[in-house]
């Protein structure tokens, strides 16, 4: 489930929106089957299979593991520009993972 989007008025994405798993980038990420960076979503065969890349469009997309500190998968953190982003900085959604992961709660 989406919990927060950041887009211009009219975005196809909504709070709360359910995106089935097997479909999206995401998971795709995580099983290794598209990279954490994609500066150019069209020159990623598996990426283009996306029905999401060319509806929403997608040009350029970044996802990175939120690890909890007792090495659970909480989730991902997700970001995607419609225009090709070259300079895009992994490295920066990376350490907000980790320092999202950090505040989150520990397994009681």
């Amino acid at each position: 489930m989406l919990d927060y989007v950041d887009g211009d008025v009219g975005c196809v994405l909504q709070p709360g929106q359910v995106i089935p798993l097997e479909s999206g980038y995401c998971q795709k990420v995580m099983r290794g089957e598209l990279p954490q960076y994609i500066p150019d979503t069209s020159c990623v065969p598996a990426a283009r299979d996306i029905p999401e890349t060319a509806a929403i469009p997608i040009g350029s997309h970044l996802s990175t593991p939120i690890v909890l500190e007792d090495g659970r998968l909480f989730g991902t953190l997700c970001c995607f520009s419609r225009s090709i982003r070259a300079e895009a900085d992994i490295g920066r959604l990376r350490y907000s993972a980790d320092l999202l992961a950090s505040r989150l709660p520990a397994a009681s």
